[in-house]
């Protein structure tokens, strides 16, 4: 456990406290809303904590009530590396009350392979408006919010800065995971 103060353009101070979590990686209980972005295998990092959040929320065991998880992937079949995981999570008590899954296809062979399953399961042809997601949570911000990307360099640059233009008055904190050949 440590603790990190960040000083916020307003020139006031706001204190996180790190906990470790799934795979020994940052605790995003504490957070009212939290926005996870993957990129391909990326989504490996996002998956236990979309677990570890779901089942809190289930039990009222953490602070988190929203949860948005955006993973892009290149094409529908790479569903299939996390179908297990994800057909657990997707059964998962009160799961439909605080996850919504927001899926981007990049390189769809037609736009027939694209269709959303139900609401809180969304699939969408091309890159996703990275501003426009994080701005649109902001919004609907409950308590503190913690977006978190793992991806490529250009993923993650871009939730930086969609993440700092949305910090300004708000308790937002920018959580980056890379990974690279």
């Amino acid at each position: 456990l440590y603790k990190r103060a960040d000083a916020s353009p307003g020139g006031k101070f706001t204190v996180s406290a790190l906990v470790e979590g799934p795979y020994g990686s940052q605790s995003l209980d504490s957070y009212g809303t939290v926005l996870l972005f993957a990129a391909g295998v990326g989504i490996t990092h996002q998956v236990p904590h979309v677990r570890a959040l779901v089942a809190g929320y289930a039990s009222s065991t953490i602070a988190t009530r929203r949860i948005v998880l955006v993973w892009i992937i290149q094409s529908p079949e790479h569903l299939e590396w996390i179908r297990p995981w994800m057909t657990s999570i997707l059964g998962m008590e009160k799961r439909r009350e605080a996850l919504k899954i927001l899926l981007f296809v990049t390189r769809p062979r037609s736009t027939t392979e694209i269709h959303s399953p139900s609401a809180s399961v969304q699939m969408f042809p091309g890159k996703p408006n990275v501003r426009a997601l994080v701005e649109a949570e902001a919004e609907r911000q409950v308590g503190a919010m913690a977006v978190s990307v793992c991806g490529t360099g250009g993923l993650s640059d871009e939730v930086r800065r969609a993440a700092r233009g949305v910090g300004e008055g708000r308790s937002v904190e920018f959580v980056e995971n890379a990974f690279s050949w």
